[in-house]
């Protein structure tokens, strides 16, 4: 058993990285906004080009979801309605593939949410699947992940090993 946080959104960055996210996405970017390589001028700038408040659900934040996402981050939603989960992310190579693998096999060891569908948005595809078929697709996982608890202290968990 791992110290997997339970939440019904998450982050998983290009490093690995699991971060929960309590709220929105975007709100969580916006209190967070060093953990994702972002100046907070920066943000604000985007939200002003588009002229939307900050922390608004417009363009603006689009804008920066499609960056995060660009750079290798995942996006995890939970969609109770449905029991399915939404996971977004770009490029998704075989490094993604171990981090999501991982995440997945932790989601099952804690009892949470496992018999969910998942709907995988690449970018370039939607994949229908479940939680199992996310290990599966990944078996021979052997990349390492770490999980950001709610006070965001870092926890290495290693990869299982055959």
């Amino acid at each position: 058993m791992t110290n997997f946080p339970k939440a019904d959104s998450y982050w998983i960055s290009p490093t690995g990285k699991v971060l929960p996210v309590s709220t929105l996405h975007i709100t969580e970017v916006l209190a967070n906004h060093e953990s994702y390589s972002f100046r907070r001028e920066q943000l604000e700038a985007i939200y002003e080009k588009h002229g939307e408040r900050l922390g608004g659900e417009g363009k603006a934040r689009e804008e920066i979801m499609t960056d995060l996402l660009k750079r290798g981050w995942f996006r995890i939603r939970y969609v109770a309605k449905q029991d399915a989960y939404t996971i977004q992310c770009f490029n998704f190579d075989k490094r993604q593939r171990d981090y999501l693998s991982h995440w997945a096999k932790d989601v099952i060891a804690n009892d949470f949410h496992q018999y969910a569908d998942v709907r995988l948005d690449t970018g370039d595809e939607i994949k229908q699947t479940n939680i199992e078929g996310l290990i599966s697709a990944n078996a021979k996982s052997r990349e390492k992940i770490t999980y950001i608890t709610d006070s965001y202290e870092f926890l290495e968990i290693p990869a299982p090993q055959d």
